[in-house]
């Protein structure tokens, strides 16, 4: 453990900047090289070595004991790295280690407080925000977006912030613009797998066989490595999980604030799983979409939850899935 938390968390601060920068691009090179005068010849290959690491093999590298390589694996599975997907190890090991230096952040009074931070920002620079408005064209003056349509609204933007899936953008733009050669780079785009959301507003918080666990704001189920990994083979198959990856967060361990005095809520975040459902690992659940299952699915979560902290059901007073 010494070697992992002098000389690798050295490699691993340094090449924070990297993590920023777009690739490729000269910003990236730069940060290369700054990397490199800091750590040498050998702890940039070694860093290299982390970058294309799974984290099966980095955690079989470093430690021990099966627990402690699900605690580093679990935080690849929060980015879709499956212990045995090549890159997985650096988001394992900069959560890992990161979280055991500085903690980690929850803002007051909610996740609302990020976001309403960041859209004050927007306007007090002039900004105009709209949410659930639809974007029906996107427009286009010497192969260079000029402006979007909303209905028939014509926004001429000199910033757009949008969420969309990049293989929708085709649809989006002129017959001409549709042949460019970079826009039908976009067609070729892949979406990861799925996560369910479960937020739950509950009278106590679960009482977790392992008493240490009620004192954390994070608690995963993963439980090992090899659930992992099973989970993810059988999502990217197309079928329900037998036993997801879970995050369960108990916020209000620390802030109060988000719910009634007395009361708790807890948000369990269900990984990692299938956009389009072939079937269920456990052949105990039938259909094919979400809006068929979803409610099914929850209440597995829901029952895995209840073997690692038994009275949890009763505890609930309502509870909505995402998925």
């Amino acid at each position: 453990m010494a070697e992992l938390n002098c000389t690798s968390w050295k490699i691993c601060t340094t090449s924070f900047p990297l993590l920023g920068a777009e690739l490729p691009s000269w910003k990236a090179a730069r940060s290369l090289y700054k990397t490199w005068r800091a750590i040498g010849t050998d702890g940039l290959f070694q860093l290299i070595r982390l970058l294309l690491q799974s984290s099966r093999a980095f955690t079989d590298e470093y430690f021990v004991h099966p627990e402690t390589k699900a605690l580093a694996a679990t935080w690849g599975m929060h980015l879709d790295y499956s212990p045995d997907i090549s890159g997985g190890a650096l988001f394992s090991f900069l959560e890992s280690i990161g979280g055991q230096e500085f903690g980690m952040v929850i803002g007051k009074g909610g996740a609302a407080t990020i976001i309403n931070a960041l859209a004050a920002v927007i306007k007090e620079k002039g900004g105009e925000i709209r949410t659930s408005s639809r974007v029906t064209s996107i427009e286009t003056t010497n192969d260079k977006v000029v402006g979007v349509k909303v209905g028939q609204e014509f926004i001429a933007a000199y910033k757009v912030i949008a969420n969309v899936n990049p293989a929708l953008i085709p649809a989006l733009l002129g017959s001409h613009e549709r042949n460019n050669e970079k826009v039908n780079e976009v067609t070729k785009f892949r979406p990861g797998l799925g996560t369910m959301m479960i937020h739950c507003a509950m009278s106590e918080l679960p009482s977790w066989k392992a008493e240490e666990a009620r004192g954390f704001n994070y608690v995963h189920i993963a439980p090992y490595v090899d659930d992992m990994a099973m989970a993810y083979t059988q999502a990217a198959a197309g079928k329900l999980p037998t036993t997801p990856t879970l995050v369960v967060g108990q916020p209000t361990l620390t802030d109060p604030s988000r719910a009634p005095e007395g009361k708790h809520v807890l948000w369990i975040q269900v990984r990692v799983l299938p956009l389009d459902i072939t079937g269920d690992a456990s052949n105990e659940i039938s259909g094919t979409s979400w809006d068929e299952i979803g409610e099914r699915y929850a209440d597995r979560v829901m029952s895995i939850i209840e073997s690692y902290a038994p009275g949890t059901k009763e505890k609930y007073l309502r509870a909505k899935y995402y998925a």
